[in-house]
């Protein structure tokens, strides 16, 4: 059997980029262990694959890179 591969996308409204209707509640945000438990589940529902999209935004990019870097050290090896 296939996996299941749920890729979000971003559609453009005027001159904004915006979030998919279809996906609105599916944020996941917290510290590293809300995260891991707000992805468990979804690997529970058959997803396999994320795409995320990081201080999309005026976010300033030190605080972007922060964030990528507790993601990788801290969410993403839960899921190895």
């Amino acid at each position: 059997m296939a996996r299941l591969r749920i890729i979000p996308r971003l559609d453009i409204k005027g001159p904004n980029l915006i979030k998919g209707i279809r996906l609105e509640g599916l944020r996941v945000v917290g510290d590293p262990q809300d995260c891991i438990k707000q992805l468990r589940k979804f690997q529970q529902a058959g997803v396999t694959h994320l795409l995320c999209a990081i201080g999309a935004g005026a976010i300033p990019s030190d605080i972007v890179q922060e964030s990528m870097r507790c993601i990788a050290d801290k969410v993403m090896p839960a899921f190895q």
